[in-house]
């Protein structure tokens, strides 16, 4: 987008979007986007050119049905009508036939947003802003989520970017053909300087060539988590002391903080839903479904026997768009798989020592712990076998640990009728509520 200020001993800021401004001045940048970035000739499906009157103005992200992740101030420093904005999707180059154009009809900015540099050198904090497609999105576009705040983001991690930057916005919107992507590794997470001590600042340290141009406000950070890409924060800011200095700190607002007043924005925004763990996400036009579990991640349920295992142990189906599923995070190949609900058990109270065994049939095979006296266990089923001294052919398969239901115990030497304690003369010989194995 715009170019910004010499100052600040060749600092890049990057938080909610990226700007570039220097008064009206130009900057004349490279000949590509992102300097030392790999276009892309596939795989474009979330990132969008933002236009504004026909000319490159920013990068976004999908990040729901219809919203699109930008920088606020790519707002704020542009036009107050919407009509002079486009958002732009390719699946492809640029002048292919798997493009998309929209009109918005809304451009909203982070309540937040306030400008702390001046009019002619603005420089924003909570520089979030989210628009709105007039038009519905193509059914091949892919959201990207927030990143799950139980992500560790440490100083050294390698993160990415992909944008539509090029080297100067009063170009026409065909100069840049592909979006870009800053090679694995080149964007690292570092510390802040202290004058970018802002709360929630993610700052970056920018390796071998790698620099951020014109028209890269508003990209996202993304980090690789899980089998997928997650935003960890949305490029914001630019300082360039000199157009071919490599940019050695890039500053960043957070979107990976769990309750950020920033990340809270944009999901409360967009519409993430808001569901407790073991909800079943269902895509409403596949009937593709995944289990939100505790980890804060979906996984896919593979079959239509777990999703109705799931159902039946009590889990509530919630039905949406499939770029809505897409807000929450996919643990990619973890499976939920239903095992159904553990079978019923019953409570015995031996009387004494108990040996235990796994042939009930001879009293044989492979000796278990032995029960302690009095101790009351789960018992899973009873089976007749070998025959006891008093007559007793009852045996009672021991499902508590660490028994596991591999051993087996003559129901003689319980209780079987609610006794946990006193003497076994007279007590039945197996309880009959003990259904059989």
């Amino acid at each position: 987008m715009r170019i910004t200020r010499l100052a600040r001993q060749s600092l890049v800021v990057l938080f909610a979007v990226a700007t570039i401004a220097m008064g009206s001045a130009v900057i004349s940048g490279p000949a590509a986007a992102m300097m030392g970035g790999n276009p892309q000739s596939s795989g474009n499906l979330s990132f969008a050119k933002i236009l504004l009157n026909n000319k490159e103005w920013c990068t976004g992200t999908v990040v729901s049905d219809r919203w699109v992740l930008t920088a606020a101030h790519c707002r704020l420093d542009g036009s107050a009508s919407l009509s002079h904005y486009a958002v732009q999707l390719w699946q492809g180059q640029v002048g292919s036939s798997t493009g998309w154009t929209s009109g918005v009809d809304e451009f909203l900015t982070n309540p937040l947003a306030s400008n702390h540099g001046t009019n002619a050198n603005p420089f924003y904090y909570h520089d979030e802003g989210l628009i709105h497609t007039s038009s519905p999105m193509p059914s091949w576009a892919v959201a990207i989520p927030l990143v799950n705040p139980t992500t560790a983001l440490s100083v050294g991690l390698g993160v990415t970017a992909f944008s539509w930057g090029r080297p100067n916005q009063f170009v026409p919107s065909s100069t840049t053909n592909m979006v870009v992507k800053s090679p694995d590794g080149n964007l690292r997470i570092a510390n802040c300087p202290t004058f970018f001590a802002i709360p929630g600042a993610l700052c970056l340290s920018e390796a071998g060539t790698t620099r951020l141009v014109m028209g890269d406000s508003g990209s996202s950070i993304l980090d690789w988590q899980v089998g997928a890409w997650q935003i960890a924060s949305v490029f914001t800011d630019l300082d360039i002391p000199t157009k071919n200095t490599v940019l050695p700190v890039a500053l960043t607002q957070s979107l990976a903080i769990s309750q950020s007043q920033d990340r809270s924005w944009v999901q409360n925004t967009i519409g993430v839903p808001n569901l407790p763990n073991g909800s079943i996400i269902r895509d409403v036009a596949s009937g593709a479904s995944w289990l939100l579990m505790a980890d804060g991640y979906r996984h896919w349920i593979p079959t239509g026997g777990d999703f109705l295992c799931f159902e039946q142990e009590g889990s509530q189906v919630y039905n949406y768009a499939l770029r809505v599923v897409q807000t929450i995070p996919e643990a990619v190949g973890s499976h939920a798989t239903c095992a159904g609900p553990s079978p019923a058990t019953y409570p015995e109270t031996v009387g004494g020592n108990t040996n235990t065994w796994t042939n009930y049939i001879n009293a044989g095979g492979t000796q278990g712990p032995t029960i302690a006296a009095y101790t009351t266990v789960q018992i899973a089923c009873r089976v007749q076998g070998f025959t006891v001294a008093d007559g007793d052919t009852w045996w009672y398969r021991v499902a508590s640990s660490p028994w596991n239901s591999a051993y087996y115990a003559s129901a003689d030497a319980f209780y079987n009728n609610g006794q946990t304690s006193g003497s076994l003369l007279g007590t039945p010989f197996v309880d009959s509520a003990v259904p059989t194995c």
